[in-house]
């Protein structure tokens, strides 16, 4: 079993953070922060169940995607070719 996890969330705007504050850099509220606990992330324990095997270099498929040209050689070029339909 994991330890608790808690963080301090402000009562006024529900602002989130590690430590307790002050103030609060979203709302400017003083003296608004409460501690709660931190419900489990059920992504990561998926995360844990799923076998990681290392591959080869040689051994990864390479993916070919539509790209679309911005116009700006640079850019397109940094982008592996030009922007990939739903990246954005």
């Amino acid at each position: 079993m994991s330890k608790k996890k808690f963080s301090f969330v402000c009562m006024q705007c529900r602002y989130m953070a590690t430590k307790w504050l002050g103030r609060c850099p979203q709302c400017s509220e003083w003296n608004s922060f409460e501690q709660e606990e931190v419900a489990e992330n059920k992504y990561n324990e998926k995360l844990e169940e799923q076998e990681n095997i290392p591959l080869r270099v040689n051994e990864i498929k390479a993916q070919s995607f539509d790209r679309y040209k911005t116009g700006i050689a640079e850019l397109d070029r940094v982008l592996g070719g030009g922007i990939t339909k739903g990246s954005l």
